[in-house]
């Protein structure tokens, strides 16, 4: 199975948009790690943003989209707060979010490429680290990105509102730094 991995385009988002809705309706009946709900994360206007300031990329198998990771050049709001051990400004990083994969594709090693490939693209651009969040309760994700050599750097709580919405309002912190470069 050939994964190719590129920046998504304006003709893709109806496409991921798709997907996310897959990915919303498959956690909403099983086990919802990531604590999205089906119109409210992530949307169409996540993809469209995303893909306006150039931070989306797709994997595609067989030219169709099977999973998608936005890699913003710029820190998250709920990370101001926090004691990283890499010391690095907005755009020394990448912030790693919404890492989706189509429940068709599930189990099928997706992910681990997509994570691969944001610690490449890292690389390439020069970045000093990668950060992201991810729920507490989200052990799969949390599981992949410790193989990965990510280390946990401490837990945001985002509040009862937060909570009322998404379902989860503990969010741990974990941080990678890139070789060479911190």
């Amino acid at each position: 199975m050939k994964i190719v991995i590129e920046k998504a385009e304006q003709k893709d988002i109806d496409e991921i948009k798709q997907m996310y809705d897959r990915v919303t309706a498959y956690l909403e009946e099983n086990i919802n790690y990531p604590a999205w709900r089906s119109g409210v994360y992530p949307t169409r206007k996540t993809a469209e943003e995303a893909v306006e300031k150039g931070s989306l990329y797709a994997a595609r198998i067989s030219g169709c989209i099977a999973a998608a990771v936005i890699l913003k050049e710029e820190a998250e709001p709920e990370f101001k707060n926090a004691t990283w051990l890499i010391q690095a400004g907005g755009n020394e990083i990448f912030s790693l979010c919404t890492l989706a994969v189509d429940p068709k594709y599930l189990r099928q090693g997706i992910a681990r490429k997509l994570v691969q490939f944001s610690l490449e693209l890292a690389e390439k651009k020069a970045k000093k680290a990668i950060r992201l969040d991810v729920t507490q309760v989200n052990e799969p994700a949390i599981r992949l990105y410790r193989e990965f050599g990510f280390q946990y750097i401490g837990t945001v709580d985002e509040g009862a509102e937060y909570e009322a919405v998404y379902g989860q309002r503990l969010f741990d912190l974990y941080e990678k730094a890139i070789e060479g470069r911190a």
